[in-house]
């Protein structure tokens, strides 16, 4: 006996068994292709909807500014040495009381050419007017050593396109709209 007439039967029955099981796979990955086709036909619109709103808001996000404040609530350390040259006109408008008594020799002529020598206490009471203009010149260095409190608040713009983030957003814009575009192309 040959080995066909011996393991014939059997072969063309597992050849039959093998045959029907790729029919059967082939038509359960053909029914999942057509569901998956028939998913991506329903969800396709808005899958697009919300990928060209995607693309809109990026690129109204990219021409945008941001404006928002800071606030600022520091102490700015400032030691430093200003030289100081400089000439002042100081006006000086006063009196000056004097009140007092002076022992003064006085010499007196007398006659036949007699001088006659004698002292005498002459009061004063008086006030004496100054107006003068005194030129005061100052040169020094004078040192300043202080911490000078900020508190402010800044307002900040900041243009996005002029940022890094702007060429990233054009870049992920255009992605976007180029998935837009392929998903238009398969529903």
């Amino acid at each position: 006996m040959n080995w066909w007439e011996e393991y014939g039967a059997r072969v063309t029955i597992a050849i039959g068994v093998v045959a029907g099981l790729s029919l059967i796979l082939n038509l359960v990955v053909l029914a999942g292709w057509l569901g998956f086709r028939s998913d991506v036909n329903r969800l396709s619109p808005s899958v697009e909807s919300a990928l060209n709103e995607s693309v809109a808001d990026i690129a109204s996000l990219r021409e945008s500014t941001l404006t928002f404040e800071v606030d600022i609530d520091e102490s700015l350390p400032i030691s430093a040495t200003i030289p100081l040259n400089r000439t002042f006109q100081v006006p000086i408008v006063t009196s000056f009381p004097i009140t007092e008594t002076f022992l003064v020799d006085v010499v007196v002529p007398g006659p036949f050419g007699i001088e006659i020598p004698f002292q005498a206490e002459v009061p004063v009471d008086m006030d004496v007017p100054i107006d003068v203009v005194v030129p005061v010149q100052i040169a020094d260095d004078i040192p300043i050593d202080l911490d000078l409190p900020v508190e402010l608040r800044l307002p900040v713009t900041v243009d996005v396109s002029g940022t890094d983030l702007g060429p990233l957003l054009q870049t992920l814009e255009t992605r976007l709209a180029e998935i837009a575009r392929i998903v238009a192309e398969l529903g």
